[in-house]
């Protein structure tokens, strides 16, 4: 609800946790980075039958935020390849 009314509290809280994520990256490259050649990024966008939230929502609100976590562990490990996991329907349904 919270990102349908666009409010700074949840601008802040996904501000945050993108902070949180790329803290972990950074600690945990750090460490195997150099050993690495997949890592695991996760997330919950899907319910067992569509998206939780709209495309044009998740391009506003989420992708820049993956955008900057995925960006954050290429420019630390460029030679590793990002595997993304969506759990649910997450098929795109527009054009």
């Amino acid at each position: 609800m919270d990102l349908g009314k666009g409010t700074p509290i949840a601008t802040s809280l996904l501000d945050k946790l993108t902070d949180w994520r790329i803290k972990f990256w950074e600690m945990v490259l750090d460490e195997v980075g150099d050993l690495a050649h997949i890592v695991v990024e996760a997330d919950d966008l899907g319910t067992q039958e569509t998206t939780m939230i709209s495309p044009k929502m998740y391009r506003q609100y989420i992708k820049p935020r993956h955008k900057r976590i995925f960006s954050f562990i290429k420019e630390k490990t460029p030679h590793v390849y990002i595997f993304f996991y969506s759990c649910g329907a997450v098929l795109r349904s527009d054009p």
